[in-house]
């Protein structure tokens, strides 16, 4: 019942979600409808996972409870939630009762402390998962207005650049080759996002591209090349119409 459940629920974000595409999107419809399971065409299923790739990030809002004033600080609350494109995006895959596979990085402060155990008491995949000493997690700080707009912030993310390296993404090529679909977001580096689409195209798997902000999408474009004609060239998620305004 609880599957079945799931399933539902599934199928009615799938229709959603697919609103916006073409009949072009036939793979990710096929993906999506079927609960992250991919027909090899050969009479079979993929038995793999979706593999997801991309940033684990600790959000920090602050919210003022009078006007902000330059130079001192202001009254309110502070609120940290766990983060990141491809993280949120795989947890609330594993909500629907899919299991995928994440491949990030993060540090061994109190950031990325807090998100790895987030990430092991939810009993997802922490293989994929890069943790070294060197890595600065990635954390995201906002100041928002009285209405909920960013005032100011101060984002750093770059160490996701520099440690879900192509190497690393790389020496999951089994993980990978086996999935229903691969996910990257505009977080990794060129290097990083040129590997995952080669790799797609490789074992011709379904590509889905998450842009995160209209500056990051752009950096797909470099990289489309690397990825057959039968993957998902097109298939952006939730910044597609604002990203589809953009010239390149």
């Amino acid at each position: 019942m609880e599957e079945n459940s799931a399933q539902r629920r599934l199928q009615c974000l799938c229709r959603h979600l697919l609103q916006q595409y073409d009949a072009g999107s036939a793979v990710l419809r096929q993906v999506l409808m079927n609960g992250g399971r991919l027909d090899s065409g050969e009479g079979r299923d993929r038995d793999g996972e979706a593999v997801i790739i991309g940033g684990m990030v600790l959000d920090i809002h602050a919210v003022p409870s009078t006007p902000l004033v330059s130079g001192t600080t202001s009254p309110g609350k502070v609120y940290y939630f766990h983060g990141g494109v491809a993280r949120n995006v795989a947890e609330c895959m594993s909500n629907l009762s899919v299991r995928p596979f994440l491949i990030s990085a993060l540090g061994h402060d109190m950031a990325g402390n807090l998100l790895f155990e987030h990430w092991k008491l939810a009993g997802l995949h922490t293989e994929g998962i890069r943790r070294h000493g060197d890595i600065r997690t990635a954390v995201v700080c906002s100041t928002l207005d009285l209405n909920g707009e960013i005032a100011t912030g101060v984002a750093n993310v770059q160490d996701i650049e520099t440690f879900v390296s192509a190497e690393w993404i790389q020496q999951f090529r089994y993980q990978i080759r086996s999935s229903t679909v691969l996910m990257v977001d505009a977080n990794l580096g060129p290097s990083a996002l040129k590997a995952s689409c080669q790799l797609a195209a490789e074992y011709d798997i379904p590509l889905w591209f998450e842009p995160v902000s209209l500056s990051k999408s752009k950096r797909v474009v470099p990289i489309v090349k690397h990825v057959s004609d039968s993957s998902l060239k097109s298939a952006f998620t939730g910044n597609h119409d604002k990203v589809s305004n953009q010239n390149f």
